[in-house]
């Protein structure tokens, strides 16, 4: 894409924040939304409109963000066929097409579709490079932002990095996907454990690749109370299938401490191996919702951010991380390059 393409995003959800994030500020595209969405921080790069007529006839791309059969609005998707722009959708959309309407998408997305193959050999490829791993409490707790500039700081450092991103729409962001079997609940533990490993090796023997740095789906516990969700389930697979050589956890703008701080890293050290693990502060905040128990996020100022941090800035191995706050997420790549260092010394 060249610096000068405007892409609508359509329907807005925040799990495409990172995609926003990319497009905005590492390609300097424009970026069309519709009013009344949700998205937490308004720029140069990013117009508003009142429908989605405003927002198809100032944009050139468009990609359509309809998760289920049910949810897709076909004369949306024809009216961007009659304004000749370019259509992207999911994998799972573009099978729900018609014929007269698929064969106008000039491109798709999605988790990669390769099968698990059955494996006699149980036991687990260990990767001759350096792996980092990024969790989080939750979901939306910005590990693919965390990802992007983490990679973009090592990559400026001369460092060949290998992405994985637990974003169904990783290859859109220059990103390995997940492979969908992980999804998938034909498939027992232990062969999504032994697939991913064996996909994530694969990956590497293609490349001569300096360093891993992968996100893990969902959260580490349950944090909803009223709607028992999230167990950690991916972790366990990802802590399971993979050594993690740095572990880090992006944590929620939130009142804490350094005795929660703790008990956060002992989680991750007990339950999922997670040795010493970086912990970022992000400008996600969390919240159950008082009347229909559902969770929200917000995005937090960033003095609040600063004064949460200012609270336990003493804890070891905590960072905070927001858009204008890029110098302390380069300042832990460089804590981590010395730490790989070192271990391979």
């Amino acid at each position: 894409m060249n610096s000068n393409v405007k892409v609508m995003i359509y329907p807005y959800k925040k799990d495409y924040s990172e995609l926003v994030y990319y497009y905005t500020e590492v390609l300097n595209q424009t970026i069309v939304l519709i009013s009344g969405c949700f998205y937490e921080e308004m720029g140069p790069n990013i117009n508003m409109f009142q429908n989605f007529s405003q927002g198809l006839e100032n944009s050139e791309t468009v990609i359509f963000t309809y998760s289920s059969l049910e949810e897709i609005d076909y004369n949306n998707i024809e009216s961007a066929v009659c304004g000749k722009k370019k259509i992207i959708v999911s994998n799972k959309i573009y099978n729900f097409l018609p014929t007269s309407l698929s064969r106008y998408v000039s491109k798709t997305f999605g988790y990669n579709l390769s099968n698990y193959k059955e494996d006699p050999f149980a036991n687990l490829f260990r990767m001759n490079i350096p792996i980092i791993g990024i969790s989080g409490m939750g979901s939306n707790a910005e590990k693919t932002l965390t990802q992007i500039e983490l990679s973009r700081f090592f990559e400026s450092c001369g460092y060949k990095v290998c992405n994985i991103a637990s974003k169904e729409y990783a290859s859109l962001i220059g990103m390995n996907p997940l492979p969908s079997y992980l999804f998938e609940n034909q498939n027992s533990v232990e062969e999504k454990v032994i697939g991913l490993n064996r996909y994530i090796y694969s990956i590497c023997q293609h490349e001569n690749y300096d360093v891993i740095v992968i996100t893990v789906p969902g959260g580490i516990i349950p944090l909803n109370p009223f709607s028992y969700g999230d167990i950690g389930v991916m972790n366990f697979i990802f802590s399971n299938a993979l050594r993690f050589d740095i572990n880090i956890l992006n944590i929620y703008a939130q009142k804490t401490n350094k005795k929660f701080i703790n008990e956060i890293k002992k989680i991750c050290m007990w339950k999922y191996a997670y040795t010493m693990p970086r912990i970022i502060m992000t400008h996600t905040g969390y919240y159950i919702n008082s009347d229909d128990k559902k969770e929200i996020y917000i995005k937090e100022s960033e003095s609040q951010i600063e004064n949460l941090y200012e609270e336990i800035q003493g804890e070891n191995r905590l960072t905070k991380f927001y858009k204008n706050s890029r110098k302390d997420i380069q300042k832990m790549g460089r804590s981590i390059i010395r730490e790989l260092q070192e271990n391979l010394g």
